[in-house]
């Protein structure tokens, strides 16, 4: 069976693939593939090794993004694809994706774990994604698959913490230090030259595709505050590649 992730709350209504787009948007859709399997467990009583999963590039609404694909790993397996096909099934893994799943990942006991472990989204045969799985991720693309508004909170909350960590990292290299405008915190350079708008890593980065919460703070830094450089990121970058948060906020000289 294919899934495709269309028509979901988002502005493009897909989740873009391009990096120069969204950044997270690969590891997004791998990360749902494999929490899909997960759920496979739970709705079908299967282990997760039972089903195999892949994905299909496609192009919908002018952007590059990727289908989901599950099969039966045995050649001639029990028929589990075919069961996943029927929407009411779907709609129980879904289900069990957002409410035991998902209680499991955020619990306390779970705490340690910052992107994904053993105990949520790897495994041995999905070892070559391991660095681009993330539990957060898995768990916010589910909820749009369901239907759901994006949940941003996962994200949105830990921005205080990344950022400051990121202004201890790089004050010798590049002084600057965290503001919030609107509802999204920025870290802007000390010197007020260049800034970067840290948003949820499935909003896109493109200054034509932001939406109403990127735009207004967007515009609070590039207008009310007179930073002429303002860089559009996401707090996935800031946890995973924050050498390239800080390439933007070095900014054009």
């Amino acid at each position: 069976m294919t899934l495709t992730l269309d028509q979901v709350a988002l502005h493009a209504g897909v989740i873009p693939t391009n990096t120069k787009v969204i950044p997270a948007g690969l590891p997004a859709i791998w990360s749902f593939a494999e929490v899909v399997r997960r759920g496979c467990q739970v709705a079908l009583d299967l282990q997760s090794d039972e089903i195999q999963v892949g994905l299909q590039p496609t192009r919908i609404n002018d952007f590059e993004t990727r289908r989901i694909f599950l099969a039966d790993r045995l050649e001639n397996g029990a028929g589990y694809a075919p069961e996943l096909a029927e929407p009411s099934k779907m709609k129980e893994v879904l289900e069990g994706i957002l409410g035991e799943l998902a209680a499991e990942y955020e619990s306390d006991s779970h705490g340690d774990c910052t992107e994904s472990c053993p105990d949520c989204l790897r495994s041995w045969d999905n070892r070559r994604l391991h660095g681009a799985l993330d539990w957060r991720l898995a768990l916010d693309v589910a909820a749009l698959a369901a239907g759901l508004p994006l949940p941003t909170d996962r994200w949105l909350s830990r921005a205080p913490r990344l950022a400051d960590v990121f202004v201890r990292a790089y004050r010798v290299a590049m002084p600057c230090h965290v503001e919030v405008a609107g509802e999204l915190h920025a870290i802007v350079r000390d010197d007020g030259k260049s800034a970067v708008l840290l948003g949820h890593p499935l909003w896109m980065h493109s200054e034509a595709h932001l939406n109403e919460t990127q735009a207004e703070s967007f515009d609070i830094l590039r207008s009310d505050r007179g930073i002429p450089n303002v860089a559009v990121s996401d707090l996935f970058m800031l946890d995973r590649i924050h050498p390239r948060v800080y390439q933007l906020l070095h900014g054009p000289e």
